[in-house]
């Protein structure tokens, strides 16, 4: 009797604890639904998304519309294109290459691409896989030699110029600076290497040992994708297509499914493809590659922390397709989002997820992530209505300037810009300045106002008339630039400073200070011109982000 006793009370103890787990796992997964609320729609585009424990998917769920002119819904085996998550496919063909011998992380990229310059320096396929290799970006000279996002740019495009250059931005080793021009290189090195097409090698060693079927990188952007879902921006007026026409690969140009996804990050633990020593070797930065900084990227993921727990992770952006992979290899969950809607934030989302299934694992005292879903961009009116001079007193001069969408201040009297963040509605504040403002617009045959807050004060300021132009006259004429292979014009029209691209593609630059003049695209940010020793104007340099010393000769 005693002995039935105790079994009857373990077994009703077991019901009890299997009972009370599983009341739990509805709980998670009723909060982490609640996070798409919005997404949960018929007339807008969506996402799919997945969260494992190990291989265990403990949630997967897809929102909105893969097509919006079809009324297609999103599916977890929707195709999208994934952007810059293919970089760790392409760096995991490095692992694999490099576990057999085949290669070596330490090789010198010009053994496997001779025609690449020789800039006095070695660089390493471990540069590439860690962005420390000082590269000019591909986008950068791309856009710069004239392209632009509705052209069709090939493999041999970005190849070519990415071959053509002359300097680094850096010496390899010494710094940190994302380039997708290695991740291209990187692919080029598989090919040479092993003889076969990236493509098909990275199906043959990668995508169909795992059963990911409807993974690829994209050889033609004419090619029939089944299930691929558009991809959208959106304007004041409602969503327009963002449509890709590129075929590089190896930075960027993979097309898969979150289905697929959910094999891929399996693969760290069952390893299928690769073995212990490939997972260590993608898994584990070697300190640094030189002398430069301790790295913290590297085989196509970033390697950081979130709330006192290690987090590998990539983010992809292009057109409007958004992606991310994020794993905590402690806890062994891993989070999948893939979406086709520029304004989604995947790598917000992600990490609300966490702080829903890693609520007990963050460390106590971290604060859980509290930015929006989407984000907070502010309509190109508005953008164009706040850019301008203001000034604050008689020694300070602000200027307000957009980049696609990205607000930036600077003031006369100080070196370097500054972010300026929209608050909320037409509220914005500048990043580590102590002031706001707010555009009110006109109404009643009132002016436009700006009203800024500066400490306790708040006033409105005039924006300041245009700059005379006659002043700049000495900075138009033909430049050229060898290393892209372009001219360009400068000239004055109307009322603004205008570049001439090929093709008469126009981009309006603003002064920002001496000799110094500011773009209005990401490519084309940072233009100062220089002098020869009569002070007359003998050329320009461009810098940008991720393409410096980009020089221009006057002709």
């Amino acid at each position: 009797m005693k002995r039935t006793a105790c079994f009857f009370l373990a077994f009703f103890a077991c019901q009890y604890s299997f009972s009370q787990s599983a009341k739990d796992s509805a709980s998670v997964t009723k909060k982490a639904a609640a996070l798409f609320a919005q997404w949960h729609r018929s007339d807008g585009p969506g996402l799919s998304v997945a969260v494992l424990k190990k291989e265990q998917v403990l949630f997967k769920r897809s929102y909105g519309m893969a097509n919006l002119e079809y009324g297609v819904p999103m599916k977890s085996n929707t195709v999208m294109n994934v952007a810059s998550l293919s970089k760790q496919f392409t760096a995991f063909s490095i692992a694999l290459l490099a576990s057999n011998g085949t290669i070596s992380l330490s090789d010198d990229v010009h053994t496997y691409i001779p025609e690449l310059p020789d800039y006095g320096h070695k660089i390493s396929i471990l540069h590439l896989v860690t962005h420390t290799a000082g590269l000019k970006d591909q986008y950068d000279l791309l856009y710069l030699a004239g392209w632009g996002p509705d052209d069709v740019i090939t493999n041999q495009d970005a190849l070519r110029l990415i071959l053509q250059q002359k300097t680094l931005n850096f010496t390899p080793g010494k710094q940190f600076l994302y380039c997708n021009s290695g991740y291209s290189l990187l692919a080029l090195i598989v090919e040479r290497a092993t003889g076969q097409s990236f493509p098909q090698w990275t199906k043959q060693h990668i995508f169909l040992p795992l059963g990911m079927n409807n993974t690829f990188f994209l050889e033609d952007y004419q090619q029939i994708i089944p299930g691929l879902a558009e991809s959208y921006n959106i304007t004041e007026t409602g969503y327009k297509k963002s449509i890709i026409h590129s075929t590089t690969r190896g930075a960027n140009g993979l097309h898969t499914t979150v289905d697929d996804l959910i094999k891929w990050v399996s693969n760290y633990s069952r390893k299928i493809a690769g073995n212990d020593s490939v997972i260590r070797m993608v898994e584990n930065l070697p300190g640094n590659a030189g002398q430069g900084p301790e790295l913290k990227y590297g085989f196509g993921q970033a390697i950081t922390s979130y709330r006192g727990q290690k987090l590998i992770w990539h983010d992809g952006y292009d057109a409007g397709y958004r992606s991310y992979i994020g794993r905590f290899p402690d806890q062994e969950l891993s989070i999948i989002i893939s979406g086709n809607m520029e304004l989604l934030d995947p790598k917000n989302i992600a990490m609300q997820l966490a702080d829903i299934y890693l609520e007990s694992s963050f460390s106590k005292g971290t604060s859980p992530s509290t930015a929006p879903q989407t984000k907070n961009i502010a309509p190109e009116t508005v953008e164009k209505a706040i850019e301008g001079y203001y000034r604050f007193s008689k020694d300070s001069l602000l200027y307000i300037y957009v980049v696609d969408h990205n607000i930036y201040g600077k003031f006369a009297n100080e070196s370097g810009r500054f972010d300026i963040y929209r608050v909320s509605g037409n509220k914005f504040a500048g990043k580590d300045k102590p002031f706001q403002f707010a555009y009110q617009k006109a109404r009643q045959g009132r002016a436009d106002t700006m009203l800024f807050t500066v400490g306790s004060k708040t006033c409105p300021l005039a924006k300041l008339p245009d700059v005379d132009l006659s002043a700049y006259r000495e900075y138009t004429g033909n430049y050229y630039c060898e290393e892209l292979s372009v001219g360009y014009k400068i000239q004055l029209n109307d009322d603004k400073i205008v570049v001439v691209q090929p093709r008469n593609r126009v981009v309006t630059i603003k002064p920002i200070d001496t000799d110094h003049f500011g773009g209005e695209h990401w490519w084309l940010r940072d233009l100062i011109f220089q002098r020869d020793a009569n002070k007359s104007v003998a050329g320009f340099e461009i810098n940008n982000g991720r393409a410096k010393h980009i020089r221009f000769k006057k002709l």
